[in-house]
């Protein structure tokens, strides 16, 4: 069930890209939605260690004095765009900037311990020409204490479209339920919530040759599967409507196509017999990197 996170902030990494402004976008109606604080936050990595004996010859006080200019005005536009965002909002949310020092994702990672959510832009400045998620967004989906969402720079609000959600039985499923629940009762809009059956150990796929009978009983089996896990979450959030979705396919190509009728993906953040701390890899972070619209990696400090 819904637990106190204790965190009221969500943390948006910005750096002037423009998948930063999206991001600053989507978070800023996020905070607005969830009544949390909006802390924007511009990391500005020193040329040298911090405390090195010879880094005033290495950066200059005009390099010093540019770098906290310009990181100024980073924070400062998109304390602007997040204000834009949320005009249309009887009551908009708390916006807080702030210019930090240090190596971004490790930064950002710290403050994750304490966040409610961080957000970030797909890519960012120095990005490689051709990926499709950047250095910083790849670190925090494998490193962040807590829920990661992802931001492309192609937002469509459309305020209609269902919340989705993958449903693998890991550990991290609760914590994706939990994120996905709230986020449709929220928008007030529909909950799928998608389970790839063939993602399954080898010890629990039928033989090729098996018969349509015990592909039923397997198919069966899983569907129950899915109500069984739905079933606290429904009753918790009575107005959201869920339609499970129980498919013989691969988790992978099937988010993604559900992915673009829906205004949100929510996935978990390990597989299915991870360990805590370890990362699945291949779902989440293809999911993030290949899906159109915002995508939550449902972490905690647990992940």
């Amino acid at each position: 069930m819904p637990r106190d996170h204790g965190s009221r902030e969500i943390v948006v990494g910005v750096d002037g890209s423009s998948s930063s402004d999206s991001a600053v976008q989507w978070a800023a109606r996020e905070a607005d939605l969830r009544d949390l604080t909006l802390h924007l936050v511009h990391v500005v990595t020193p040329l040298t260690a911090p405390g090195a004996a010879w880094s005033d010859a290495l950066m200059p006080a005009t390099y010093a004095r540019n770098a906290e200019e310009r990181a100024y005005e980073i924070v400062e536009k998109a304390r602007v765009i997040a204000t834009a965002a949320t005009t249309a909002s009887s009551c908009t949310p708390q916006v807080d900037v702030e210019v930090l020092y240090g190596a971004v994702t490790a930064t950002l990672i710290d403050l994750s311990e304490q966040s409610a959510m961080i957000v970030t832009g797909c890519l960012g400045v120095g990005s490689e020409p051709g990926t499709l998620l950047g250095p910083v967004g790849s670190n925090l989906v494998r490193h962040a204490r807590c829920p990661v969402a992802i931001v492309h720079d192609e937002l469509d609000w459309c305020s209609s479209a269902p919340v989705l959600v993958g449903v693998d039985g890991s550990g991290s499923t609760d914590v994706a339920l939990e994120i996905a629940f709230e986020a449709a009762s929220t928008r007030r809009v529909d909950l799928i919530a998608l389970h790839a059956w063939t993602d399954l150990s080898p010890l629990d796929v039928p033989r090729l040759d098996s018969s349509p009978t015990e592909w039923s009983a397997l198919e069966s089996r899983e569907e129950a599967a899915l109500v069984t896990r739905l079933a606290p979450w429904e009753e918790h959030f009575p107005s959201v409507v869920v339609r499970p979705m129980v498919v013989c396919d691969r988790p992978i190509p099937r988010l993604l196509q559900e992915a673009t009728d829906s205004q949100l993906v929510v996935v978990g953040g390990h597989a299915r017999d991870g360990f805590a701390g370890m990362w699945l890899g291949s779902v989440s972070s293809t999911v993030a990197r290949l899906a159109r619209v915002p995508v939550i990696i449902a972490r905690n400090s647990g992940s």
